[in-house]
């Protein structure tokens, strides 16, 4: 159960997911549509269908947005996603690795597939922790490594590595989808 993807035209495969990147960090867009297909958010969303409020605009599926790059003092701690209504937005600043943003988005997804699936409990109780578990998890599941949590640039991964552990990640995100 893959993602697909639109080659220069050709319809066979498509990619609703959407990733519009306005920094100059490298993101591996492959990778995080995969990681959403994982997560059952690769396709329309199901809020989105049964939306009659108007809360997802024009827009079915899940749109991240990878902001500019921005300056952020030393030691200090940021905002580095979010996500609402189908969409997540990035902010990284100028030591964020594609490793940090990976980790950031698994955490949104959280967010996305709490909300897209399980409402009530997004609405009605805080879940930011449980996010960081899952996307501290999904990370090591990928391979990924860390220095230090606090550091952005200590995050490493390597995409190819983290694209063959996508099993792993399969078994690591159903623990979360059987609920």
């Amino acid at each position: 159960m893959g993602a697909t993807y639109y080659l220069k035209g050709d319809v066979t495969k498509r990619r609703p997911m959407r990733i519009r990147n306005l920094s100059s960090l490298s993101v591996p867009s492959a990778l995080w549509h995969e990681l959403a297909a994982v997560m059952r958010l690769g396709d329309k969303l199901p809020g989105a269908i049964a939306d009659d409020l108007g809360m997802y605009g024009s827009c079915q599926t899940l749109s991240v947005t990878v902001r500019p790059r921005r300056a952020v003092p030393a030691n200090r701690v940021i905002k580095t996603g979010s996500y609402t209504y189908g969409r997540i937005s990035l902010f990284p600043c100028r030591h964020c690795t594609s490793g940090s943003m990976t980790q950031v988005v698994l955490h949104e997804l959280f967010h996305a597939w709490l909300h897209q699936y399980h409402d009530d409990f997004y609405t009605c109780h805080p879940h930011c922790d449980l996010a960081e578990r899952f996307a501290n998890a999904g990370f090591a599941a990928l391979g990924g490594a860390l220095r230090s949590p606090e550091l952005c640039g200590s995050y490493r991964l390597a995409i190819s590595n983290a694209m063959r552990s996508l099993p792993l990640f399969r078994s690591v995100a159903n623990t979360l989808l059987r609920l």
